[in-house]
């Protein structure tokens, strides 16, 4: 019961941090593909 109660939080930061992650990833790709056009243009 006492792990369970402390497992709960632990995972919604999990999720948190899953979610900030992705949305960093994300974020980097949109970076790169942006100087990767950049490098092919003018």
């Amino acid at each position: 019961m006492n792990s369970s109660l402390c497992s709960t939080p632990q995972r919604s930061s999990d999720l948190s941090l899953l979610t900030t992650l992705s949305r960093h990833r994300s974020m980097r790709m949109e970076i790169m593909r942006a100087q990767f056009l950049g490098l092919l243009g003018p």
